[in-house]
């Protein structure tokens, strides 16, 4: 039978060995994968360097950037730029994390920089804010695997 609880390293595609836990629903969780997070407390601003410099800790892939906010912008969207190594992930700016006017959240899966490497870092740049409520308490987080 299957065993839950158990833990184990397993091989996923091309993209080498990951480790893996059984949950109760017999369900794999696979836990080599690494959060980033950043939070701007209040109301944001725009600006280069909004947050603190994170430092990458193994090599990876970024699958997914979300962005969330206790304070929906209004008037227009909120939007933040995700740098790896001093350089955005994406090419096209319609393309970054975008809080639509009124949305507190927002997930983004395409990127053009996806590989990313033991040492480098990530920042965020707050490029633009809502025309009549910019939006805050913001929280940025990528997930690589």
């Amino acid at each position: 039978g299957t065993q839950v609880g158990v833990i184990y390293l397993k091989t996923v595609g091309t993209t080498g060995d990951a480790i893996f836990y059984l949950n109760a629903a017999t369900q794999e969780v696979n836990l080599s994968r690494k959060l980033y997070f950043w939070y701007v407390d209040g109301a944001v601003e725009t600006g280069t360097n909004a947050s603190a410099t994170l430092y990458v800790v193994s090599d990876g892939k970024i699958l997914v950037a979300r962005g969330y906010a206790s304070t929906a912008p209004s008037g227009s969207e909120l939007q933040v730029d995700i740098n790896y190594n001093g350089a955005s992930v994406w090419t096209a700016t319609g393309s970054q994390v975008i809080l639509a006017a009124g949305s507190t959240s927002t997930s983004v899966t395409a990127f053009v920089t996806t590989n990313i490497t033991a040492g480098g870092t990530f920042t965020i740049d707050i490029d633009k804010t809502g025309s009549s409520t910019p939006g805050g308490g913001v929280t940025i987080q990528v997930e690589v695997g």
